[in-house]
Order: structure tokens, then sequence, then C-alpha cells
């Protein structure tokens, strides 16, 4: 302390004054709703008893820095410039105050002269927060002039610190509870969501379903008691493809979809051009779009590059995108699909002049079993999977997807972007040759043998393999099975891989043990099981190709012609 520095030595308060001081302070920390309020009390019990010229309150965030949370009569300068100092550890278990009766007069806060100097500031004391064992913060009392501090005066400072640092600790565990509940309530209603989410979805997938088997079952029936002429069985006809088709992509969705929860969907990348791939995909659809008297335009760059991609999957992602552009857009409208390089992405996009999105609905449009109509009003069918499918497998080929609309009836854009093949992988890799021969497959003195044990199946399967000229020889069993492969010795084997008794497995089994004896036959899985797993398990097994069901008979057709006349020359 310099020897020429006043002291000042403010009268101390009357001890009845004290106790109406603490007992207001203890009311009010009661009563707070806020740790705001909390530091508000403590600074008018720490102003009217202790009377120090300036007071502040500072706390610990999360960082574990000391905040200004209140204060009195202090310079917006002053708290930025010493904001964060604490003379205590964050983790010091029992802090003493610390008393610095003339500030100019120490020589470790030096640094700060100029500061005190500016705000008029001549002694200080921290006088910690501390409630169980844990700092939580500090007080700081200002004096403009030096201060004797009487241990009266520290021991009423340290009274309403344990006052105000049990108030803020109960307040904490009051809002950490508020906290849990909210976070239970929230969970609580995002199950109850869940759960009636999944009643809608299961109601939605039941309607689905069964709305297409009353048109099949009633076109069947009376196919089946000759009430059509010519006409209206080539009617029926179409309609039972039509959907039999529609409950095909319901079970694919739903498969693909199982898939991705389970994080199983997996890619079988190649170098491919997209051009043809988003041909292939709009060419699907074309024909819808001429139904609904739509203009389907493609402007597509020959030159945008590369990427590594699995083809079957991305032409899934376009025929998704432009399907619900026909879906959507009104008869007479026009849907525009683009190819273009923007820098090293290729960016596809689908605009159409449809029914556009609400934007309160756009950001949920990517998520399953979501749907801008809802209820027994809704004007348009399906689950409700296909873009979050689209979403999926563009982010596993690295891409993004987004959409934009000016708003309902003014049309979308779905646009794609996928980066593009780098010189090195393009030099590195050839493009694999997997396309399937165009048009009706040609089989002729190929030997298939088709086991399964569904008839219907296997005489449709056999119907059509015999119409593109293979020999064809049927089996319901495996045992009936090896005894037509020692009689036929095929060249193809297409079997199912869940039967009685034995299954395509075991089947697998008898015909490696008994090579090299005689040949195998190049043997093609067709099962319903579409698992990833279920593949793996196929392929390991000894079949050269896997195929789910339900398929059509040409690209069976196709796939066998690939597999026979991509091997060996096949003799009689």
């Amino acid at each position: 302390m310099c020897p020429d520095t006043p002291i000042d030595n403010a009268p101390a308060p009357a001890p009845r004054e004290i106790v109406q001081v603490l007992y207001k302070l203890v009311d009010g920390v009661s009563r707070a709703h806020s740790a705001e309020a909390i530091y508000e009390e403590a600074l008018q019990a720490l102003m009217s008893s202790v009377t120090p010229d300036r007071a502040s309150v500072l706390v610990f965030d999360d960082e574990g820095v000391m905040r200004f949370r209140a204060w009195r009569r202090l310079s917006a300068e002053y708290r930025a410039a010493v904001e964060g100092h604490s003379p205590w550890a964050r983790d010091a278990r029992q802090p003493e105050p610390v008393i610095v009766p003339d500030v100019f007069g120490d020589a470790t806060l030096a640094a700060f002269h100029p500061l005190f100097q500016a705000e008029g500031v001549g002694a200080v004391a921290f006088i910690p927060l501390v409630a169980e064992d844990e700092l939580l913060g500090k007080f700081m009392l200002y004096y403009e002039k030096a201060h004797e501090f009487g241990p009266d005066e520290i021991q009423l400072a340290q009274t309403i610190a344990h006052h105000v640092a049990f108030g803020l600790q109960r307040r904490q565990s009051v809002q950490r509870r508020e906290e849990l509940l909210a976070a239970e309530e929230a969970a609580r209603a995002a199950a109850e969501a869940a759960n009636r989410a999944k009643d809608d979805f299961i109601a939605m997938v039941s309607h689905e379903l069964r709305t297409p088997l009353t048109a099949m079952l009633g076109w069947t029936r009376m196919l089946q008691t000759g009430q059509l002429d010519a006409k209206a069985s080539a009617h029926a006809l179409q309609v039972i493809e039509r959907n039999v088709r529609q409950q095909t992509q319901i079970l694919t969705d739903l498969l693909d979809v199982s898939r991705i929860v389970s994080g199983k969907l997996t890619l079988d990348p190649q170098l491919v051009e997209l051009p043809p791939i988003i041909e292939m995909a709009v060419d699907i659809v074309r024909s819808a779009a001429a139904a609904k008297g739509l203009a389907l335009t493609t402007t597509l760059e020959p030159l945008t590059g590369a990427v590594l991609g699995d083809a079957t999957r991305l032409q899934q992602v376009f025929w998704n995108l432009v399907t619900n552009a026909v879906k959507f857009t009104p008869p007479g409208g026009r849907i525009d699909v683009r190819l273009e390089r923007s820098d090293r992405h290729a960016r596809i996009a689908v605009t159409d002049s449809g029914r556009g999105i609400a934007p309160e609905f756009l950001p949920q449009l990517f998520q399953r079993f979501r749907q801008a109509e809802t209820g027994f009003t809704r004007h348009h069918g399906g689950l409700g999977l296909g873009l979050a499918i689209v979403r999926h497998l563009v982010e596993l080929h690295g891409g993004t997807v987004e959409a934009t609309s000016p708003g309902e009836g003014q049309g979308a854009t779905f646009i794609v972007e996928l980066p593009l093949a780098t010189r090195s992988t393009v030099a590195g890799e050839a493009p694999e040759e997997s396309r399937l021969h165009a048009g009706t497959p040609h089989l002729p003195q190929v030997r298939v043998l088709i086991v399964d044990d569904h008839e219907d199946t296997v005489e449709l399967l056999a119907a059509a393999l015999t119409s593109y000229g293979a020999d064809v020889a049927v089996a319901t069993s495996v045992p009936e099975a090896l005894d037509v492969l020692r009689r036929h010795r095929p060249h193809v084997l297409v079997s199912d891989l869940s039967m009685p008794g034995e299954d395509g497995f075991r089947l697998m089994h008898h015909i490696q043990s008994q090579q090299p004896v005689s040949p195998a036959p190049t043997a093609i899985a067709l099962t319903a099981h579409a698992r990833a797993q279920d593949r793996e398990q196929a392929l390991a097994a000894g079949f050269q190709m896997y195929l789910s069901k339900p398929i059509e008979p040409m690209r069976l057709g196709a796939v066998i012609a690939a597999l026979v006349h991509g091997g060996d020359t096949v003799g009689g």
C-alpha cells in the first residue's frame, strides 16, 4: 500500500439492517425463477450491506471462462478488458477471498493500473461463489479509494455469496430437471408420432396392395369365364400387367428402404456414361407421358464425362424423378430432362410444369413416408418412398440432390449432381461390358433346367424360354432336379433357393460334389429372397448369377443369352 494513499473506512451497517438485507436476499433467491433474477438480488444485497462503490457478478460459462452476468456502475470498456480473469483455477475446491486494499500498491496488478485509473477503482475484493465444493463464479467489490476490509465485512460478503451460490445451484438443478422433462416429453411425442406414422404407413401399404388386387382378380375372373371379347380381353391383360408392375415397384421400394435402414444397400461401381442411362430411364416412362399428353423432352450433352457409379441404381434414380414428374404434371404439361457439365460434376435437372411444391413441405420432401397429400382425399397413390431412395442412392454416389419450386401450381425442378470420374480413374479402369443384348433373346440349342416348387412359375418360364428357342426341362424338387441333370445335361440351371425338403443351396452342393465326373452347368439363382446377404450367400454357394423375383421372362432370357454367349460355344 502506498503511504500517501488515503484509506476509506466506511461505517458498517447496523446488525438490524444486515438481518433485513439477508432476509430479503434469502426470500428473493428462493422466489427467483431465473439466474438473472438471482444476480440482481445479489447486487442489491451487496450494495446495501457491504456498500461498495461498484459491484459485479461473474459466473463460469460452458467453456470455463468467467463472464459478467450483472453489474453496477461499470463501463463496457472495463468489463471487456477484465472479463475472463480469475484468481482461482476452475477446479479449485476451497477458494479463499482475495482482498486488495490498494490496487496501485499491488505489483501483481501493475498491468491493470491504467485501467483502474480510468475507471476510478482504488480497492477490489474477489469473493468466490462456491456450492458443494464447486466454484461457480465470483463477486467483485470495487471501491474508489484504497479500502481497509474488516473481518465482518468479508464474512458478510461470503454469507451473501453462500446464499447466492446455493440459489444458483438450485436454479441449475431445476433447469436441468425441466430440460429432462422437456426432452422426455419431446421423446414421448416423437414416439407417438412414429407410432402414428407406422400405423398410417401400414394402412397405406394395405391400400396400395389391395386396390390393384381388386382389378386384377376381377379381370382374371372375367377372362376365365369367357365374358370378354378380343378387345376387352386385351384391355384386361393390360390392366393386369400394369397393376402387377405397380405391386412389384411397391415391393422393390420396401426392400430398398429395408436395406437403407440396415445399412446393407451397396453399389456395384463401374465407369458409366450418363446419357444412355438417362435415355433408358426416360424411355420407360415415355408411353405414360404420351398417354397424359405431356411433352417429354431431353437435352443431354454428349461429352459430359463418365461417372463412377452403379448403372442400375443410377437408372433407378432418374426413373424415379421422371416418373414423379409424369405423376404430378397435369395433362398437356411439359417435362424437360437436361444433362450438362458443371465444373467437376455432372448436373441432371428434371423440370416439370406440374402442381409444384409448397415451401413448407420442401424440407420434408426427401424423408421416408412423407407425402404432401395424406388421408382419404389424396389424389395420388404411392408410399412416399421414391424420393427418400433417390436421396440415399445419390449420396452413396457422392452426389447431392435438391428440389426447388416457386410454389404450388408452378412446377418443380429436381437437380442431381454427381462427381465426374477423375483422369486417373478413367485411365486406370475400363468400363465393364454389362449391357444385355437388346431385343428378343435368341437361345437355339441351349439346354435349360428350371427348378422351382411353384408350378405356375415353372410353367411360365418354361413357355417363355422355349419360345426363345431353348430346350427346357423342369423340376419342382431337388431329387427331381438331380434326376433331370443326369438325363438332360443342361447348359444352364435356373433354380429357386427356398424349396421344401432340400433347397437350392443343397442342389448346388450335389452338383459340385459330382465334378469332375460331369461338368457343372452355369447356375442362376432366381429367388424371392432379395436381401444383400442372400445374394452373397448364393454367389458363395456356386451360383454365377443372382436374380430376384419377380422377373420379366425376356430379362431372364437375356441374362441366359449373355452368360452363354459370353463363355464357350454351346454344343448340341
